[in-house]
């Protein structure tokens, strides 16, 4: 990181150095140190709890508190907020009554080659590629009915997430291929009102 010119204070500077060096050991994580990073950073607006027992390095159970379809989208730009991760829809599947699970939707992350076929060898194309890195990292979520047959399944097993609230299950598959929430990477992150706070806060606590 080149130091910095202009009015800096040393408190401005230091914690300008601190944050680089964060965001330098995130971009060499894994899936499950970004996920498990990302939550201790979520505000009060929602509960989660990693489900250890069907957890590992590459693929990572956590249950949280989103009701519906608006909630979902809530948690998503929280969690691509704190963790520099941004995901689109691949897969939409269709609601019905009489489905068990009231919410079931696949990301793939931004930087996949999904809907980014540019035609061109302008300005444009060239931001296609760096963008576009062919991750193949995804995220299924869901989320569970709160009927008595589903408690009573879940009792089964030991568990009781329904019964506390934790009906959406997110589930991160795969390893990404490229720097995550390094500042390179946040150049291509989806714009979302949660980023745009959390840019303005960091900007307030080093210029401020």
């Amino acid at each position: 990181m080149h130091r910095p010119t202009g009015p800096w204070t040393a408190d401005a500077v230091n914690v300008a150095y601190s944050n680089n060096n964060i965001i330098e050991e995130m971009a060499e994580r894994t899936m499950c140190e970004i996920v498990g990073s990302a939550l201790s950073l979520f505000s009060i607006n929602f509960s989660n709890e990693i489900n250890r027992n069907l957890s590992s390095e590459d693929c990572v159970v956590v249950r949280a508190t989103p009701r519906d379809k608006k909630e979902v989208k809530e948690w998503l730009d929280e969690f691509a907020s704190v963790a520099g991760v941004s995901y689109i829809v691949e897969t939409a599947y269709k609601e019905t009554p009489e489905a068990r699970k009231a919410f079931r939707v696949r990301y793939i992350c931004q930087h996949s080659d999904k809907n980014k076929a540019v035609k061109s060898d302008s300005a444009k194309q060239l931001l296609h590629k760096h963008k576009a890195t062919g991750c193949k990292q995804r995220l299924f979520v869901t989320i569970q009915r709160e009927t008595p047959s589903v408690k009573r399944c879940e009792q089964k097993k030991g568990e009781n997430y329904v019964a506390r609230g934790l009906v959406a299950t997110f589930s991160f598959s795969g390893q990404h291929n490229h720097q995550v929430a390094s500042a390179d990477a946040g150049r291509y992150l989806r714009t979302t009102a949660v980023t745009e706070n959390n840019i303005r806060d960091k900007f307030k606590k080093v210029f401020v």
